[in-house]
């Protein structure tokens, strides 16, 4: 079968990494897959994209207004909904942009409807898909969750054991190693991410002075694009948060779009990752992280509700940086006092994402999904 996505821009992101895992799952299980994108950057991009290459059915990401187009030249589109964009657009306090916007809100509730089939990344985006699309009421988009590449987790995993993973000391501007206690906020620079909550709940952990506090880190790493203003931006706003703070500058590192390697070493040596966005549609970074045996912290809400079980796999805070410092000193207490705990939650994790988010389970639905037809036919 031949299969055709469709993606604005196929950067490094959670969005553009499910549609490689898409294309790459379809491709290995021997169906012509090609991308169509407006913008990729070589060095800017998910490895099995470099080289350019990675139709029955579209599999249209993110642009709903294009379904009806689509339609004109396949036999069957599936439309994956991150998130419904008329919510994403938060700012319509004047009446030029209320009247800027209604077409383009009332578009994309007809457009997404042109489609045959709508997946959803959560059952938190088929809520709110449901609750925004009122006139969709007929249609209950299939969650298929993100994937996490396993074997790329037991590649990396298998020169960790040997000790060949990318040492933490060798990564620019990681002052410390591996064998350092640290906490990894790991997200894109920007502001709804959150991120200053994890530099506030660090904060509180260190006053509070608790079991094994003293020595802790910070590593605040991600996406960053010397193009997008925000993520200049933001960054230095951190870095401000910080010193209002009162945290020493050797206490907490920045780090910018780390390659895989040291990215995969950050979430593997971290003592737990702090995951502070709110509502967060699904959340990759959780579940990459369970994938290494790492313990996640994060918020009760959104995808993190479905992929973090809480007490084994990790912890869900309410959204205040109070209850995620807590949070922070459970763990410690428990690697420190009650190791065989805390490697239970380490082990447990790696479990969760093994049963519920691979690749090939991942492939088989959405195989079944595209599928449909002519195996009906």
């Amino acid at each position: 079968m031949r299969v055709a996505f469709v993606h604005p821009d196929l950067g490094l992101g959670g969005a553009e990494q499910l549609v490689v895992h898409a294309a790459c799952g379809l491709q290995k299980k021997g169906h012509s897959v090609v991308i169509y994108t407006a913008h990729h950057d070589p060095n800017h991009c998910f490895t099995p994209t470099r080289d350019g290459r990675v139709y029955d059915v579209i599999i249209n990401d993110q642009l709903a207004a294009l379904n009806p187009l689509l339609k004109r030249i396949t036999q069957r589109v599936v439309y994956y909904c991150h998130f419904p964009d008329l919510l994403l657009c938060t700012d319509r306090s004047s009446l030029v942009k209320r009247l800027y916007r209604w077409p383009l809100d009332r578009l994309e509730e007809w457009s997404t409807g042109c489609a045959d089939v709508v997946l959803a990344n959560s059952q938190f985006t088929v809520d709110v898909f449901q609750q925004t699309f009122p006139s969709l009421s007929r249609w209950l988009p299939v969650v298929l969750y993100p994937p996490v590449d396993l074997t790329i987790v037991d590649a990396f995993l298998a020169q960790a054991a040997q000790g060949k993973e990318d040492k933490l000391e060798d990564i620019q501007g990681c002052p410390f190693d591996q064998r350092a206690t640290y906490f990894l906020s790991l997200n894109r620079y920007e502001r709804k991410k959150n991120i200053a909550r994890a530099l506030e709940a660090f904060a509180m952990l260190k006053q509070q002075g608790g079991i094994g506090a003293e020595q802790a880190r910070l590593v605040i790493a991600g996406g960053y694009d010397i193009r997008v203003a925000e993520n200049r931006q933001y960054e230095k706003e951190l870095r401000r948060r910080r010193d209002e703070l009162g945290i020493a500058e050797d206490q907490v590192c920045f780090l910018k779009s780390v390659t895989d390697g040291a990215r995969w070493s950050l979430l593997y040596h971290a003592t737990a990752l702090i995951y502070t966005p709110t509502q967060e549609h699904f959340g990759m970074v959780p579940c990459e992280a369970m994938a290494v045996g790492t313990v996640v912290i994060a918020s009760n809400s959104g995808g993190p509700r479905e992929t973090v079980i809480d007490g084994q796999t990790g912890f869900l805070c309410e959204d205040d940086s109070s209850s995620f410092a807590t949070a922070m000193q459970r763990v410690l207490d428990s690697k420190t006092r009650q190791p065989q705990v805390y490697q239970g939650w380490c082990q447990a994790a790696k479990s969760r994402v093994r049963e519920a988010y691979s690749l090939e389970a991942f492939a088989d639905q959405l195989e079944d999904i595209v599928d449909t037809p002519r195996k009906q036919a």
